[in-house]
């Protein structure tokens, strides 16, 4: 039985910035990677990167804001309403927090946010936790955490939502993964390491 009250707007704004979220990181991400337009308007690959880093986390903000307002504002499911229920939800909500925390622990700043694409490559594909369980622990972990929220606040509208964000999650994993995964092959390694060379070169002759 649907408890969704289709006419609550807080439901399409949600579910937008849902689909917006990764379109954007993924497009800006990739186009200063074939340009440099972005680090070239701000004036450095760091300085760049810091300004994109800044506007994921404010869109990510608004949509957890938005994703949290449209469980506030609609009815709750009564079929979600048992203690069972209510305790798997926080068990998911902490497990989805700490995946979260340990990716960010083991990536960095500049790993977590397409730091990549910036020029800023990690010393090697890692493959210690939380990356030995799961591939892409924000991913996953966003998922488990919105979940974990929908069944705390009995929310037929908060599951929905989580489907939604698990198959846009995915389709972005897929769309993400062979990018990264060649940026990571020694070809790439060796190409960077005689880029970095030749412009300290550059730099001693100017000097």
């Amino acid at each position: 039985m649907f408890v969704l009250t289709w006419c609550e707007p807080s439901v399409y704004f949600a579910a937008f910035l849902i689909i917006v979220c990764p379109l954007y990181w993924n497009y800006v991400a990739r186009w200063e990677h074939r340009t440099d337009r972005v680090s070239d308007y701000f004036g450095s690959p760091f300085k760049g990167f810091v300004c994109f880093t800044l506007s994921v986390i404010l869109l990510s903000f608004c949509r957890d804001w938005r994703y949290l307002q449209a469980i506030k504002n609609q009815s709750r499911w009564f079929a979600l309403q048992q203690n069972s229920i209510l305790w798997l939800g926080y068990f998911l909500i902490i497990l989805g927090s700490s995946l979260n925390l340990c990716t960010l622990c083991s990536l960095g700043i500049k790993g977590a946010y397409f730091g990549e694409f910036f020029g800023f490559l990690l010393p090697r594909k890692l493959q210690s936790f939380p990356f030995n369980i799961v591939e892409h622990g924000f991913y996953v972990g966003t998922v488990l955490l919105y979940l974990g929220l929908a069944l705390v606040s009995a929310s037929q509208a908060g599951l929905m939502l989580t489907f939604l964000l698990a198959i846009v999650y995915r389709i972005s994993y897929l769309y993400e993964r062979p990018y990264m995964e060649d940026m990571y092959r020694p070809h790439r390694r060796v190409k960077r390491v005689t880029d970095e060379i030749h412009w300290e070169t550059v730099q001693t002759m100017v000097s």
